[in-house]
């Protein structure tokens, strides 16, 4: 992350700064009051989303993976986790949810085939998650009932509805009473009674996703429970440690030979050898490599925050100058030393403790959950039943493995490969596809397999065009057929794909005309921004033509006769 961050410009004298209306004048009807509440079931799930493993932020599309809104035991399942069935309708309508988000955040070419290669795959992972939540839920003896999950529902539509008063009344802020009035006044109900009828609806809708999102919520506050700390653990929370270590990475090497290597490292290490020299020769962390291994100063306290739990573990309990033996992460295998503790401890800490012992504690509950998130997907028993989510679960599922390793990717190209002999999926093809063009990337490949890669990429990007259409899938293959020395089935793609994007999709329509100018041509370039300018003129107004008025001396059409 940058050390700056990104500053809101200021208004000048010289920005407009329109005046809002004020309440008496704003008009929100019945109908429009309603609509803005009408997806507040949704707007709850994604704000209570569970936050697994990999940083990946779920929302439980369609409700969980079980009980009602789970779909039909006659439908297809698409596959079991812990025993829990995920069903082809819920795969389905999580999809759908996803690609409705898309859209709703505006992101350019949503739509998109290529953006969406992995769409179910990823919905998949999703409805995993939800069961595991579940599942881990009931073994807890965690669960939620309908007073509970209505009442929840109004503490998130009132927090919601707060935000709409703010927003309705930025000229002059409505006190309690003026907003209860106006809310009477649009709706014809209290209040009270239209959170109520509102929370109802969204329960009826959306139960399943705010039933999740609270599940969440009780389960992470039974499982990471923490102990009030002492003044002796919040002093050393405040040591700042320097931290340097040596990374033998798994992506290359089977784990046996990675944890040898790392044996022998540690040995050299024991034996008196200089840990920045062998982090200089050994380590396969880029960040750190060329620095002798050191990482940036740290908290002790923040260690649970800044790396991956067996990581900040091992660290925490080194003493000064202390080596430890090579420990086992999703990464591979580090070896690390404590250089370097200088205390943090200042004269005010009785006057921060509060703070510091809310930070402790919402640390530690966070390192807690963590490790607890881990522990389930790692227990998980998951079944795939899904041709096409099966191979991709192959090449991307392991998180002990990186999958865009030279090695990782070749591994995927094997498996795509094979799977498309079989599976007529468009994803499987686009993903092959893509599989190839970064393959030919790969530092250390040979130029004549490089072409032979690209051709091969080309080939299969046509072959799933075949049976869809998409810009975005053309402007690749014509970055493809320009490298492998094809200017007329470059042209022709990113013309066709002008044709395809149209003024639906203007970034595709940008992205040919970067290709063009690539080109060095310029009759195509200049043709191109003036397809650009034309469909970014605003429609003009249909002109109504006023019906002429008959003249005076204008005799009336004569009737026709039955």
């Amino acid at each position: 992350m940058a050390n700056g961050q990104n500053q809101k410009p200021k208004q000048t004298s010289s920005q407009p700064n329109p005046q809002k209306p004020h309440v008496e004048e704003e008009v929100v009807s019945l109908r429009t009051m309603r609509e803005k509440f009408s997806h507040v079931g949704s707007g709850i799930a994604v704000g209570l989303a569970v936050v697994f493993g990999l940083g990946m932020v779920t929302y439980f599309g369609g409700g969980g993976c079980g009980g009602a809104g789970g779909g039909s035991r006659e439908s297809s399942v698409v596959g079991k986790v812990n025993g829990i069935e995920i069903t082809q309708p819920q795969l389905a309508k999580a999809v759908s949810q996803a690609q409705d988000r898309m859209r709703s955040n505006m992101y350019p070419g949503s739509d998109d085939a290529l953006y969406q290669v992995q769409q179910n795959y990823q919905a998949f992972n999703q409805l995993k998650q939800a069961a595991l939540l579940e599942d881990a839920a009931k073994r807890e003896g965690v669960s939620v009932n309908d007073s509970e999950l209505l009442a929840e529902a109004k503490t998130q539509l009132t927090a919601q509805l707060q935000m709409q008063r703010m927003q309705i009344s930025q000229k002059k802020p409505m006190n309690d009473k003026e907003w209860a009035d106006f809310v009477k006044k649009q709706t014809g109900k209290s209040l009270p009674e239209f959170i109520d009828s509102i929370a109802k609806d969204s329960v009826t809708k959306d139960g399943e996703q705010i039933k999740l999102g609270l599940l969440q919520k009780r389960l992470q506050d039974k499982v990471s429970k923490v102990d009030d700390p002492s003044d002796e653990v919040l002093k050393a929370g405040l040591d700042m440690l320097n931290i340097r270590h040596i990374l033998v990475t798994t992506g290359k090497r089977k784990d046996a030979d990675a944890l040898k290597l790392a044996n022998e490292i540690e040995a050299k290490i024991k034996a008196g050898g200089d840990f920045a020299k062998l982090a200089g020769q050994y380590s396969e962390d880029p960040g750190s490599k060329t620095r002798g291994g050191e990482l940036n100063p740290g908290l002790r306290n923040s260690l649970a925050s800044s790396y991956v739990p067996e990581f900040a573990e091992a660290a925490d309990k080194l003493k000064l100058g202390e080596v430890s033996q090579p420990v086992k992460s999703s990464y591979g295998y580090h070896i690390i030393k404590l250089d370097k503790i200088t205390s943090g401890v200042t004269k005010d800490f009785e006057k921060r403790k509060p703070e510091l012992k809310k930070q402790y504690i919402d640390t530690a509950k966070q390192a807690l959950w963590s490790k607890y998130q881990k522990q389930l997907i790692d227990n998980a028993k998951v079944e795939i039943n899904d041709p096409e989510i099966k191979v991709f679960d192959a090449a991307f599922g392991d998180p002990k493995s990186s999958p865009y390793t030279p090695e990782g990717i070749g591994k995927a190209v094997k498996l795509f490969d094979e799977a498309s002999k079989t599976n007529n999926s468009t994803n499987v093809q686009l993903q092959l596809a893509q599989l190839y063009s970064m393959q030919s990337s790969t530092p250390g490949v040979a130029p004549a397999l490089v072409e032979q890669l690209k051709q091969k990429a080309a080939k299969t990007y046509k072959q799933a065009l075949v049976k869809m259409e998409s810009p975005m899938v053309r402007i690749e293959l014509a970055k493809l057929l320009w490298d492998v020395g094809d200017t007329k089935g470059t042209i022709e793609q990113l013309q066709m794909a002008s044709k395809v994007a149209n003024n639906r999709n203007l970034q595709a329509q940008d992205m040919i005309l970067a290709e063009y100018k690539k080109m060095g041509r310029a009759d195509l370039v200049a043709a191109q921004t003036k397809i650009i300018a034309d469909y970014k003129k605003p429609a003009a107004a249909p002109v109504m033509q006023a019906r002429p008025e008959p003249s005076k001396t204008e005799k009336p059409a004569p009737k026709k006769s039955k």
